[in-house]
C-alpha cells in the first residue's frame, strides 16, 4: 500500500475512535469527510486544500479486533476564493489510489491509543444528554505540549531550542479538539458520530498580529448497521505497528516542486541543458528554479543514474560545473558515495575537489553508512593529499559528527573514533598545527566524550597542557563551547576551575569566562564569579570579565533573561569600578602587552520560530601583528647567545622562557556553530610571497600563465548555484496528511567575463612581475556578472503525490553590464577608463514577492493551479467604484460574508474590531523616479508597486501578503542636442595633471579676481612644463573665523603651485564637445601649515555649479576644513574643525560642525536622525541633558582618560550627550614623542604613528639604592644582599639576546655595580669613590673620554650621558640602559612588551601580578621575589656566598588531623657551607607537609619543587655571610 493510503486516510479514521462496541453480528456503515485548508483566516482571500469523502464499513472480527473498508472513495481540491470557489475533484488521483485505499484493515484497540502526533497533553468533558439518551465527549489537545511529539526538523541541527522564545514570542501554535457523540446500547458503547478540528498558525513575527493557519477538519457519522458480517480477506496483511504518524517518503520530497521521477535521467539530461544554454551570458530569472528541480531530481537517481551522466558530461566543463556544484545540494548518501568515489580515484580537481566535498559534508543526510564512509575518506592521507581539503574536510567531519549524533538518539562510538585518534596522535607528538586542527574539529562535534581528550590541551587538567602555546590553550576552551550546549553543568565546572586558577595566561582565563558566561551559569555561580573579581590580581580578566557581564544586564535576548538578572545582581555586589562597554555579540580581549587587542570575536545570533541560532561568527587572533608592525630593523635572530648568559640561567631555580610567538596573526569563521574554515599567516608565508614577486617568470608559472593568456584574450563563461537554504519542519494533521513549513532559499551566479590586453613593452621571458611598473597596459573588458536569488516559504501538505498549500515567492535578479577599455601607464601615473553610453534600457536590479495559494497533484500536474492569495477583484481603484444605498450595501456584505471563523489566538482581535468597517480592496502604492545624468546621455530609474492585504490587519505579516515589484533600470537619456558617443574617466596624478584641466573657471567675489581671469594662462605657462594649453581654477576665500589673521587664507594654491591629481569625468558627444566634470586638488606641504584644496566644477562653459573644499592645518593642534557647493560655491557651506586640548586634565580632542545652509533634503535628514537619536543614545548608555546649543552646529569632544578608556561629550542644537570610561578596542599612545618629532605637528600625524605605537609601549625600570620601579610601575622596597648579582632585567625568550644585572658595590652599601650582556659583550659599568664610573668591555677597561663607542657589529652603541654612561642595543630589545653609580635605569623597546622578567618585571601591563618568579610563579612577598632573581654562588669561595636550598619548617604543625613536618616547596637564600649569616631578612614561602613520621634526607628536600603547597609560613633568609679564613677566601 502506498504510503499516501496508510499514513493518511487509513490512520485519520481510526485515531477518531474511542473504545468502540461493535457487535460482531452486524456491520456499521460511516459517511467519512476529511477537509484540510492553508491560508489566512479572513475569507475573501485565496485558499489551498482538499476533501477526502468516502462510505466506511467496520465489523468485529474477534475480540476488540475489527476490520474496516472505505468505500466509494473520492479526493477533491480546492484552490480558490474562500469560501466562493467550489471543491473540484481530483478524478485522476482518485482513480489512481482507489485500489490502495480499498483495501481493507484490521485493527485493534487496547486500552487507549497514542494520538497521531504523539503523546500530548490533553483536556476532557464529558456531557450526558439524558433526553437523547447520548453521552458527548470533548477532548482538547495542546500541540505544542507534548512529551514525545511526532515531527521531522530538516536543516535545522545546527539550532537548539529557545523555551524563552516560546513564552515571549509565539511564532507556531498548534490546537486541536475532538467530539465524539456515544449513545448507550446492551451491547456497550456506539459511536454514532465523531468530528476533529485542528488548526496549526505559523508567523514570522507574534502571532497577535496575525498568523496564516492550516486547518483540519474531519468528521465520522453512522449512516446504518446491517445485520451483514465482513469476511475476512485471505491475503496476508501488513503489521503497521500503531497509528502514530511515521515519516518516508515526504523527506526527499521538496514542497514546491511536485513531478514524476520514473525517468530522472532523462529529465536531468533536459533541465542540465537549460540551465547551461540559457545561463551562459545572463542568469535568467528561472535559474534558481531550475536548480531546486535539478536537486530534487538528483535526489530521485540512482548511483547508476548518476555515473550514467558524470559519463556523458564529464568531459564538457560547463556541464561538469553544474553537476558538481548541485550533487552536494543533493545531500543523499548515493550523491555523497558518488562524491567520495570521484575523490579517491582522482577525477575532480583540488578546487573541485574542495567545494564539492566540504560543501557535501555539511549537508548529506547522515547515518550509520555515511559516517563510515566519510571517516574513511578523511583520515586516509592518501586520499586527500591537499592539505588545504584535508584541513577543511576534518572540520567538515566534526560537524557531521553533531548532526549524526542530534539526529539519533544512540550516537554510535564509532563515529567519534577517528576524531579522537586523530585528537591523541596530534597531542602525543606536539604537532601544533595537527593539535589545533584536531581541537576545532572536536568543537564543531560538540560530544560531551570528548572532553577527556580536550582536557590534554588544557592546563591544569593535564601535565603537559601548561608548556603548550597560548593559542592552543585558548582553542582547547573554545572546543567546549558547542559541548556545553549537551551538558552545561560539566563545562562550567571546566571553565570556572580555569577562571579561578590565576598562575594561568590570561588570555586562557577571558576566553573561559567568555566560554562560561555563553553557557548561561545560574544565578549562584554568577556571583561566585563577581566574588572572585572583587579579588582578581589580573586588571586585563577583571576588566573582559565586568564588561561582558556588563554588557549582559542589558540584553534583551530571550534566552538570555535569567542570565541578565543574574549578571544584574552580580555587578552590583562589585563594590570598585572597572572598566566596562563591551558588547554581549563582540568580544574584545585585550593584552596590556599590546596596544592591538589580542583577539576579537564577532557573533552574530537569529531567532527562527522557537528555535535560536548563531549564523556567523568571525575571529581574530593577532599574536605577533604588533611585534612584525614595530620591527622595522633585521634582529639578530640567528646569532647564539652569550654562553655566559646560558649559565647564568642553568643557576636560577626552576628558569622558564617565555614561549615565542611564531603567528603573526589567524582568524576563522563558524557558520551556524560550526567553524569551517580557519588560516594562519607567518613569517614564512610573507616572505613565501616576496620571494614570488621578485622572482622571474619563468619559476612563477601561474602568473606567466595568466599574462599570456591575457595577451592572447581570456573568455569565461562562470557560474555558481548555491542551495542557500532548506530548512523545513514537518508534522502530521489530524487527517493523516504531513503538514509542512519550509523555507527555501536558492541563487545562482553567473559572470561573462571577455578580457584581452595589449603590454608595451610586450613582456620578455625573462621579465618580473615588478616590470609591469614600467608597462603601458591596455586591458579590453567586457564582463557581465549577473545573480538570481528565489526565496520561497511555504505552509501547507506536501506528499510525493499531493501538494496544496500557501507559497510566498520572493524573486531577485541583478545584472551589471562592464563593458570598457581600461588604460593604465604607471610609469607616467595615468589611469584612464573608456566605455560606450547606454544604448537602450537595461535592467540593473528587480525584486518581487507574491503570494499564492497552490495545488498540484502527480496524476494531472498540467490541472495544477496557483492563485494570488490577495485576488485582482479584492484590488480595485476606489475612484472605480460606485455609490451604493444602504441596502444594496448590506447585500454585498452579506454575499460577501465578512470573516471566516479565526484561530483561537486571533478571535479576540476580530471581536475588538467586528464595529470596524472593512474595506474589501486591498493596500496599494505605486513608486517611480528618474535620477538623469544629463552630462553622460543616461538615466537611472526606479519604478515599485505594491499592493497587500492590511486593509484586514495592519501587522508586518499582512503587509507582506500580497504582490510587490520593483526594479531599477538604466535607460538612455538623449538631450535636444547631439548623443553621447563615448564616455571617459582619467585619473592623472604627478607633473602632468594639469594638463588634464580643460576649463578655466574665475570665482566671484575675491577682490584679486579680475585680475587673476585676465593672467591665468600666463601664470600657468610659468608654472608648467608640459604639451598643449592648460587652465588652471582660482579658489576663493574659504575660512571666515575667528582666526582670519591668517593673511593667506584667500590665496589659491593654483596659483603658485600645479595641482598633484587632476580627475576628469567626460562625455564626447557627436559634434566634438565635451560635458562633465574635472576635479583637481592642490596641496602646500610647508612644516608649518600644510594645506590641501579641493576643485571640482562641469566641463561646460555654462554651468556655473561648482564644489569648493578648503582643509589646513593653521598650527601643531587643530585642522579645519570647509566645503561650498552650488552655483560658484555659494548656495551651501560647511565647515569642520578639529582641535587638540585638555578636558579637566585628560588630553582631549574636539571635532566641530557648523553649517550656515544645507540642501532641504539634509535638514529633513537631520530631522529623522534627531527623533532616533535619544533612544539610540540611551541603549548604548549615554546620559542625555536638554540643552540649547548652538542650532547649526554639532560638536564632539573626546577625552582620553586612560590608554583603553575615553569620555565622551556629543552637543547637538538641541540636547547634549555624555558618557565616561568608554572602553574602546586598541589602546591610545600616551606618552609625548620628542621635540624633535612634536614639531611637525598634526602634519606628519599619519607617518608617526608607528612611532607613536613604539613609544606608547617602551616602558622604563628604575632601581635606586633600595628603592625599585618596575616596568609597570610598581613600586617596592628592598635591600639587597652583599656581593651578590641580582637579574634586574633581561630578554626573557628561550634565545635570550640581552642581560641586565645589578649587586651592591663591595666599597659603599649605596653604591651599585651593573653588569650587561649583550650578544658577545660582557659589559661592566662600576662606581668609584669619586663618584665617576668605570666601562670595561669583555674585561678590558674603555676610557669615558673614548666615547661614544660602538661594536663591529653596528648593534651596540655606549656613550655618555649626563654623569654617567649609556648603552643601547635596540636590534636585541634594549632601549638604552643608563647607570652613574647609584641610578640604574633600562628601557626596552616596544617588542619586549610581556617578553621580559627579572626585578623589573614581565612588563605585561599586569601590575596585580608583578612579582613572577624563574619559574613563572608568583612570589608571595618582594623579598621571596626579589631573593629568587639572585644569581647565587658556587661555593664560598666567590663574591656571593649565598646559594639557595629546600628548607624544613624547624617545626611540627597540626594538619589535617595529624602531626605533620613540612618542607618548603621554593628554595631559601642560605650561606654556603663552611660560612655564618650576619644579617637575615623574613620571607614567606609555601611548604607541603607529610606525616611527622616520614623520614626525609636532605638531599631530597628539592623534590619538593613540584609538591602542592599546604600552607605558607614566613622564614628567615640569609642576606650577609661571614665565612672562616681558614676555608674560604674571597677572590
Amino acid at each position: 500500500m502506498s504510503a499516501f493510503t496508510m499514513r493518511g486516510i487509513l490512520l485519520a479514521l481510526t485515531v477518531a475512535l474511542v473504545e468502540p462496541s461493535f457487535s460482531g453480528s452486524k456491520t456499521y456503515r460511516y459517511k467519512y469527510e476529511g477537509v484540510i485548508l492553508t491560508g489566512l483566516p479572513e475569507k475573501g482571500l485565496a485558499r489551498a486544500g482538499l476533501k477526502v469523502h468516502c462510505k466506511v464499513e467496520i465489523s468485529e472480527v474477534a475480540q476488540k479486533t475489527y476490520l474496516l473498508k472505505i468505500l466509494n472513495p473520492e479526493i477533491q481540491e480546492y484552490n480558490g476564493i474562500w469560501p466562493k470557489a467550489p471543491f473540484y475533484p481530483a478524478s485522476k488521483l482518485t482513480q489512481a489510489l482507489a485500489s490502495q485505499l480499498t483495501q481493507p484493515i484490521k485493527f485493534q484497540y487496547r486500552n487507549g491509543q497514542n494520538g497521531i502526533a504523539g503523546i500530548c497533553e490533553a483536556s476532557y468533558v464529558i456531557q450526558e444528554d439524558r433526553k437523547a439518551n447520548q453521552i458527548i465527549v470533548t477532548k482538547s489537545k495542546d500541540l505544542n505540549n507534548c512529551d514525545e511529539k511526532i515531527k521531522m526538523d530538516i536543516g535545522m541541527a545546527y539550532s537548539h531550542t529557545c523555551s524563552n522564545c516560546r513564552k515571549i514570542r509565539k511564532n507556531s501554535r498548534g490546537t486541536a479538539a475532538y467530539t465524539y457523540i456515544l449513545k448507550p446500547t446492551d451491547a456497550g458503547t456506539l459511536i454514532i458520530q465523531a468530528t476533529s478540528q485542528e488548526v496549526h498558525q505559523l508567523t514570522p513575527f507574534n502571532e497577535m498580529t496575525g498568523a496564516a493557519i492550516t486547518e483540519a477538519r474531519q468528521k465520522l457519522v453512522l449512516e446504518d448497521a446491517k445485520l451483514v458480517h465482513i469476511t475476512v480477506p485471505e491475503q496476508e496483511l501488513k503489521n503497521r505497528g500503531s497509528i502514530q504518524y511515521q515519516f518516508a517518503s515526504e523527506i526527499l520530497q521538496t514542497p514546491i516542486q511536485l513531478f514524476k521521477t520514473r525517468s530522472p535521467e532523462t529529465q536531468i539530461k533536459e533541465v542540465l541543458q537549460q540551465l547551461v544554454q540559457n545561463n551562459q551570458q545572463q542568469v535568467q530569472s528561472d535559474a534558481p528554479s531550475k536548480f531546486l528541480q535539478l536537486t530534487q531530481l538528483l535526489r530521485a537517481c540512482t548511483h547508476e543514474n548518476i555515473e550514467g551522466i558524470w559519463r556523458q558530461y564529464e568531459k564538457t566543463q560547463q556541464y561538469r560545473r553544474w553537476i558538481l556544484d548541485t550533487l552536494p545540494a543533493a545531500a543523499t548518501p548515493t550523491t555523497f558515495r558518488f562524491i567520495s568515489q570521484r575523490i579517491m580515484k582522482r577525477d575532480l580537481t583540488d578546487g573541485e575537489a574542495i567545494q564539492t566535498l566540504v560543501t557535501a559534508m555539511h549537508l548529506v543526510q547522515t547515518n550509520h553508512q555515511i559516517m563510515q564512509m566519510a571517516a574513511e575518506l578523511v583520515f586516509d592521507r592518501a586520499n586527500l593529499k591537499c592539505p588545504v581539503l584535508r584541513k577543511h574536510a576534518v572540520l567538515a567531519y566534526g560537524s557531521m559528527v553533531n548532526r549524526y549524533c542530534a539526529e539519533t538518539l544512540n550516537c554510535r562510538e564509532e563515529a567519534l573514533k577517528p576524531l579522537h585518534d586523530f585528537a591523541n596522535d596530534a597531542i602525543s607528538t606536539a604537532h601544533e598545527e595537527e593539535t589545533v586542527l584536531a581541537l576545532k574539529a572536536l568543537g564543531n562535534a560538540g560530544q560531551p566524550s570528548s572532553i577527556k581528550r580536550i582536557q590534554k590541551c588544557l592546563p591544569g587538567f593535564s601535565s603537559g597542557a601548561s608548556q603548550l602555546p597560548v593559542k592552543i590553550q585558548a582553542d582547547a576552551v573554545m572546543a567546549l563551547r558547542n559541548i556545553a550546549k549537551k551538558e552545561p553543568g560539566k563545562v562550567q565546572e571546566l571553565t570556572m576551575q580555569l577562571f579561578m586558577d590565576r598562575q594561568l595566561h590570561s588570555e586562557v582565563r577571558m576566553v573561559a569566562s567568555m566560554v562560561l558566561l555563553e553557557t548561561r551559569p545560574p544565578m549562584a555561580l554568577v556571583a561566585m564569579l563577581a566574588e572572585a573579581l572583587l579579588k582578581e590580581t589580573s586588571l586585563q580578566v577583571a576588566s573582559f570579565t565586568y564588561s561582558h557581564m556588563k554588557a549582559l544586564t542589558r540584553s534583551t535576548a530571550p534566552e538570555n533573561h535569567a542570565l541578565s538578572a543574574a549578571c544584574n545582581v552580580a555587578v552590583k555586589l562589585l563594590s570598585h569600578p572597572l572598566m566596562a562597554g563591551a558588547a554581549a555579540n563582540i568580544h574584545i580581549i585585550n593584552n596590556a602587552a599590546s596596544i592591538l587587542p589580542s583577539a576579537v570575536v564577532m557573533k552574530f545570533q537569529a531567532y527562527i520560530l522557537t528555535a535560536t541560532a548563531d549564523p556567523l561568527e568571525i575571529g581574530l587572533h593577532t599574536e605577533g601583528l604588533q611585534e612584525a608592525l614595530m620591527q622595522n630593523q633585521e634582529h639578530m635572530d640567528q646569532v647564539p647567545s652569550d654562553g655566559k648568559i646560558q649559565q647564568i640561567m642553568k643557576m636560577l631555580s626552576g628558569w622558564k622562557s617565555v614561549p615565542s610567538e611564531k603567528t603573526l596573526a589567524s582568524a576563522y569563521i563558524k557558520l551556524f556553530g560550526q567553524e569551517i574554515s580557519f588560516s594562519r599567516l607567518d613569517k614564512k608565508t610573507i616572505q613565501e610571497v616576496l620571494q614570488a614577486v621578485r622572482e622571474p617568470v619563468e619559476r612563477q608559472t601561474v602568473i606567466k600563465r595568466v599574462v599570456n593568456q591575457l595577451e592572447r584574450g581570456a573568455a569565461a563563461q562562470l557560474s555558481k548555484p548555491l542551495l542557500v537554504a532548506e530548512v523545513r519542519r514537518i508534522l502530521p494533521t489530524c487527517i493523516g496528511l504531513p503538514m509542512e513549513m519550509s523555507l527555501y532559499v536558492s541563487a545562482v551566479t553567473t559572470a561573462d567575463i571577455n578580457v584581452q590586453a595589449h603590454i608595451t613593452p610586450s613582456p620578455t621571458n625573462d621579465f618580473n612581475v615588478a616590470q609591469l611598473l614600467n608597462s603601458n597596459i591596455v586591458l579590453h573588458t567586457d564582463v557581465t556578472p549577473s545573480i538570481a536569488m528565489h526565496t520561497i516559504a511555504v505552509m501547507g501538505i506536501n506528499t510525493h503525490v499531493i501538494q496544496t498549500g500557501v507559497e510566498l515567492h520572493a524573486k531577485a535578479r541583478t545584472t551589471v553590464p562592464m563593458k570598457f577599455t581600461a588604460k593604465i601607464d604607471l610609469k607616467e601615473n595615468n589611469f584612464k577608463i573608456e566605455s560606450e553610453p547606454c544604448q537602450q534600457e537595461t535592467e540593473v536590479m528587480s525584486l518581487s514577492a507574491q503570494a499564492f495559494a497552490v495545488s498540484r497533484n502527480v496524476e494531472d500536474l498540467d490541472a495544477a493551479k496557483k492563485t494570488p492569495l490577495l485576488p485582482e477583484e479584492a484590488m480595485r481603484d476606489i475612484l472605480s467604484e460606485q455609490f451604493n444605498s444602504g441596502a444594496e450595501d448590506s447585500n454585498e456584505r452579506e454575499r460577501a460574508g465578512k470573516f471566516a471563523r479565526p484561530s483561537a489566538e486571533t478571535m479576540s482581535q476580530e471581536l475588538m474590531n467586528s464595529g470596524e468597517h472593512q474595506s474589501r480592496r486591498g493596500s496599494h502604492a505605486t513608486r517611480s523616479a528618474c535620477a538623469k545624468a544629463k552630462n553622460f546621455g543616461f538615466e537611472v530609474c526606479f519604478e515599485g508597486k505594491s499592493k497587500n492585504v492590511a486593509f484586514l490587519r495592519d501587522s508586518p505579516l499582512y503587509k507582506i501578503i500580497g504582490q510587490h515589484n520593483c526594479k531599477i533600470a538604466l535607460k538612455p537619456s538623449h538631450s535636444s542636442g547631439a548623443t553621447v558617443e563615448k564616455i571617459e574617466l582619467e585619473l592623472q596624478t604627478g607633473n602632468k595633471a594639469a594638463s588634464k584641466i580643460t576649463r578655466v573657471v574665475a570665482m566671484h567675489g575675491l577682490a584679486e579676481a579680475d585680475e587673476m581671469k585676465g593672467n591665468i594662462l600666463k601664470k600657468l605657462n610659468k608654472l608648467l612644463t608640459v604639451d598643449g594649453e592648460t587652465q588652471i581654477q582660482k579658489n576663493p576665500e574659504i575660512f571666515e573665523y575667528r582666526f582670519r589673521s591668517h593673511r593667506d587664507m584667500a590665496k589659491f594654491l593654483g596659483d603658485s603651485t600645479p595641482p598633484i591629481f587632476a580627475f576628469v569625468a567626460r562625455a564626447v558627444r557627436s559634434d566634438g564637445l565635451q560635458q562633465g566634470y574635472q576635479v583637481a586638488a592642490y596641496t602646500d606641504n610647508r612644516v608649518s601649515r600644510p594645506r590641501v584644496q579641493l576643485l571640482a566644477t562641469e566641463i561646460s562653459e555654462k554651468s556655473r555649479w561648482q564644489v569648493c573644499a578648503d582643509a589646513i592645518l593653521p598650527s601643531n593642534y587643530k585642522a579645519m576644513a570647509i566645503m561650498r557647493w552650488g552655483e560658484e560655491c555659494q548656495d551651501y557651506k560647511v565647515a569642520v574643525s578639529a582641535v587638540t586640548g585638555r578636558l579637566a586634565s585628560h588630553p582631549s580632542l574636539q571635532i566641530k560642525a557648523q553649517w550656515s545652509r544645507i540642501p532641504q533634503a539634509a535638514k529633513k535628514t537631520q530631522k529623522i536622525l534627531a527623533e532616533y537619536v535619544p533612544g539610540a543614545a540611551f541603549m548604548l548608555g549615554f546620559s542625555q541633558k536638554e540643552q540649547r546649543n548652538p542650532s547649526k552646529q554639532f560638536k564632539i569632544i573626546l577625552a582620553v582618560t586612560s590608554p583603553n578608556t575615553i569620555d565622551a561629550v556629543i552637543k547637538a542644537p538641541k540636547i547634549t550627550l555624555f558618557k565616561q570610561a568608554v572602553q574602546i578596542p586598541v589602546q591610545i599612545p600616551m606618552e609625548p614623542s620628542d621635540a624633535e618629532r612634536r614639531s611637525s605637528g598634526l602634519a606628519s600625524i599619519m607617518n608617526e604613528i608607528p612611532f607613536l605605537i613604539e613609544e606608547a609601549t617602551k616602558t622604563k625600570c628604575v632601581a635606586q639604592e633600595n628603592k625599585f620601579i618596575t616596568f609597570d610601575d610598581v613600586k617596592f622596597s628592598y635591600q639587597m644582599p652583599g656581593g651578590c648579582y641580582h637579574i634586574l632585567a633581561q630578554d626573557c625568550r628561550s634565545k635570550v639576546r640581552f642581560m641586565v644585572m645589578l649587586k651592591q658595590a663591595s666599597m659603599s652599601k649605596n653604591l651599585r655595580a651593573v653588569n650587561a650582556k649583550i650578544y658577545n659583550k660582557d659589559i661592566d659599568i662600576l662606581p668609584t669613590t669619586k663618584g665617576s664610573v668605570r666601562l670595561l668591555i669583555n674585561n678590558n677597561e674603555i676610557p669615558l673620554s673614548q666615547l661614544p663607542f660602538t661594536d663591529s657589529s653596528g648593534a651596540i652603541h655606549i656613550k655618555r650621558a649626563d654623569e654617567g654612561v649609556s648603552v643601547s642595543a635596540q636590534q636585541c630589545g634594549l632601549d638604552y640602559l643608563y647607570f652613574d653609580g647609584k641610578t640604574v635605569q633600562v628601557k626596552v623597546t616596544s617588542e619586549m612588551r610581556g617578553k621580559t622578567c627579572g626585578l623589573c618585571g614581565q612588563n605585561d601591563g599586569e601590575r596585580r601580578k608583578e612579582f613572577h618568579m624563574p619559574d613563572g610563579r608568583q612570589a608571595k612577598s618582594p623579598n621571596s621575589f626579589a631573593h629568587s632573581w639572585v644569581v647565587p654562588g658556587k661555593n664560598c669561595n666567590g663574591g656571593c656566598k649565598l646559594l639557595r636550598n629546600h628548607v624544613e619548617l624547624g617545626k611540627t604543625v597540626f594538619l589535617a588531623g595529624e602531626q605533620s613536618k613540612c618542607y618548603s616547596t621554593e628554595p631559601v637564600l642560605k650561606c654556603a657551607a663552611g660560612c655564618l649569616p650576619t644579617e637575615t631578612a623574613p620571607v614567606t614561602v609555601g611548604f607541603h607537609c607529610l606525616p611527622a613520621g616520614t623520614v626525609i634526607n636532605a638531599g631530597d628536600y628539592g623534590s619538593f619543587a613540584e609538591k602542592n603547597e599546604d600552607m605558607e609560613e614566613t622564614v628567615v633568609a640569609h642576606t650577609q655571610c661571614s665565612c672562616q679564613a681558614d676555608q674560604c677566601t674571597d677572590m
